[in-house]
């Protein structure tokens, strides 16, 4: 494996010698060695801008991201260099949502760490799973834990990676993609804003066809998913799931919709003592009171009151010079000028009928 030392000697002289294919090339190899593929990649985008031939360039970026270089496609922007690793986040790093984590584990990570059991009873280790629920909530964090807890390479998507305005590159991008989920299998790959990029048909503008035929390519990537694709493991997550398409809700695509709850009273103390770790925290702060507090806050409001809360005794030392810790009253002041964002998201599951599918309000 390549060292830090190595990597930080080339990175002195590719300062001075920017387009340097050698030594580009001998970086984005030291790179690949310390797993720092995306970096690697970069490299060897730049080096065969200049060399598109180069065929130990070519044969690596296949190696790293499951497919050929083309130029036309780094050009326009389009989902060929995404490249697909093992995280290292488990669920050991998530706080709270034992229930969630055991779903999660049934629905994807048991059928892959136990293949013959599984294939024994008829589970397959493929699949679609659409995560719903409020924002800020930690469905990307648990997504890609869930891709560490299983041991298996992780690929994340983005609306702004498929949806092409060019006539044929949307589907030409969501098979791009699906292709390199089948080279890398065993795989997750995760969608995130599915409602974005997967909305009904019927609400669509007539002016982004590019979107309908969005959809209309995961239909067909997806129909294969319960049968040739075993081990690639399809995740979708979105806040709004009633604005889903219906075809991609149903067996065989995203079969399974799981919700993914505001953190409870438990994680929310756990989330406060994450988001203040390595800050000055006074030794009385009270975390069960913060979590009592800051009921129906989400992960994402805990962690701006944290950071505001940081903000109080740090203004104060500016002025006087005179350090102190962060104290409970500090934390609580914060939490009563925010307002939770989950509130507004139930108001929402209420009005388009899915309240009867959330256990929290």
């Amino acid at each position: 494996m390549a060292s830090t030392d190595q990597i930080a000697e080339l990175d002195r002289k590719i300062a001075s010698a920017p387009r340097n294919v050698s030594l580009l090339y001998q970086r984005a190899v030291a790179l690949k060695d310390a797993g720092r593929n995306h970096e690697a990649v970069d490299d060897l985008i730049k080096l065969l801008g200049q060399e598109p031939d180069h065929p130990s360039a070519n044969a690596l970026i296949f190696d790293i991201t499951g497919k050929a270089y083309n130029p036309e496609e780094v050009k326009r922007g389009l989902a060929v260099f995404t490249v697909a690793e093992v995280p290292k986040t488990t669920f050991a790093d998530v706080a709270g949502m034992e229930d969630l984590k055991e779903e999660l584990r049934k629905s994807i990570v048991y059928p892959l760490q136990h293949p013959e059991l599984s294939l024994e009873y008829g589970v397959k280790g493929g699949g679609g799973v659409l995560l719903y629920g409020p924002p800020g909530c930690g469905k990307t964090y648990i997504v890609k834990a869930t891709a560490g807890e299983a041991k298996v390479n992780f690929i994340e998507v983005s609306t702004g990676d498929l949806v092409d305005m060019y006539a044929g590159n949307t589907e030409k991008n969501v098979h791009n993609v699906f292709e390199l989920g089948r080279r890398r299998a065993p795989a997750l790959m995760f969608f995130d804003e599915m409602d974005s990029l997967g909305g009904k048909r019927e609400t669509l503008a007539s002016g982004s066809p590019q979107y309908r035929q969005a959809v209309n390519a995961l239909l067909t990537e997806m129909d294969g998913i319960s049968s040739s694709n075993e081990n690639i493991l399809i995740v979708g997550a979105t806040n709004s799931p009633w604005l889903i398409d219906t075809a991609l809700k149903r067996s065989g695509r995203f079969g399974k919709v799981i919700y993914v709850p505001p953190p409870d009273e438990q994680a929310r103390a756990d989330l406060f003592r994450q988001y203040l770790k390595g800050k000055p925290v006074g030794e009385d702060v009270n975390f069960e009171e913060l979590a009592t507090a800051t009921e129906l806050f989400s992960a994402a409001d805990i962690a701006a009151v944290s950071m505001e809360a940081a903000k109080i005794p740090w203004e104060e030392a500016l002025k006087t010079g005179k350090k102190r810790a962060i104290s409970t009253e500090d934390i609580i002041f914060c939490a009563k000028k925010t307002i939770p964002t989950i509130p507004e998201w139930f108001n929402n599951a209420v009005k388009y009928g899915w309240a009867g599918q959330v256990t929290s309000f």
